[in-house]
């Protein structure tokens, strides 16, 4: 199988937050796919501790983190872009890669994406997500921003009218928000946000750092829908009162506050 080769100059560093997730990372193998060449680097933080994990990337090379108490989605995504990113020239020519464990992309596809990105000087951008190999079910990974009521219409009458419908997109183009499950920062631009918002522990900091991008950077996330990708993603509790749906309910109250009262502000200081 012939696999092409990332410009000269560009590289590609991917974070992946695990959270008990060694067995399906294992399963699907994306990452030493991926890793291992001159221009991707990848990067695991395991954020329980799974002794196979620490393992397996031993194995491969890939670099390992382990942490010592239980981490949020966006400090975890922080914690290893500050491992990659040691000195300003680290950022030049680079893409900061967040990459769910259950996410299966060629290697092609990633360093297309780079590509793209660089020839048209896109800082922000995701690619479009699939439930299952045949890429015949796509995931719903494409959103305009939420309000309260989006929110609990979605539990309760389980229709959700924030969905971007991509059947409908031929053509690259930005976008409100993306799924965290995959979103390519430039580094610099990552570095400029200071990454995601620690305050959030679980949902919504991806729809506040794509929010950021564009309000306080210009920079919306461009979607690119003939670059694709599986998403394996497992179904959580929505119950209501369960720990998702709690932490769904404080994360996005969270983030409408700040949508509203803070991030306006700190546009007109810029």
């Amino acid at each position: 199988m012939h696999v092409t080769k990332l410009h000269k100059h560009l590289k590609i560093n991917v974070a992946v937050v695990s959270h008990r997730h060694y067995e399906i990372i294992k399963s699907l193998n994306c990452l030493p796919r991926l890793a291992n060449k001159n221009d991707i680097k990848v990067c695991i933080i395991d954020n329980v501790g799974e002794p196979n994990l620490e393992v397996y990337c031993k194995e491969y090379s890939f670099s390992y983190i382990k942490n010592f108490k239980l981490c949020g989605f966006g400090e975890n995504n922080n914690k290893i872009f500050d491992f990659f990113y040691k000195n300003k020239e680290d950022f030049e020519n680079s893409y900061f890669l967040v990459l769910n464990p259950d996410v299966d992309i060629t290697i092609d596809n990633i360093r297309k994406l780079a590509r793209e990105m660089h020839a048209k000087d896109i800082q922000l951008s995701t690619v479009n997500l699939f439930k299952d190999a045949n890429h015949s079910i796509p995931d719903n990974s494409i959103r305009i921003y939420p309000e309260l009521y989006d929110f609990f219409s979605s539990f309760i009458l389980k229709k959700n009218k924030t969905i971007i419908n991509k059947n409908l997109i031929e053509t690259p183009c930005p976008v409100d928000w993306a799924a965290g499950s995959f979103l390519m920062f430039s580094s610099s631009l990552y570095e400029k946000l200071l990454g995601f918002d620690e305050s959030y522990f679980m949902y919504c900091e991806d729809i506040d750092i794509c929010l950021r991008s564009n309000l306080l950077h210009g920079q919306s996330v461009v979607f690119f829908p003939d670059i694709k990708a599986t998403h394996y993603a497992a179904h959580e509790n929505r119950r209501f009162f369960s720990k998702n749906f709690l932490w769904h309910t404080i994360s996005i109250v969270k983030f409408l506050f700040k949508k509203k009262n803070i991030y306006p502000s700190a546009k007109d200081g810029l």
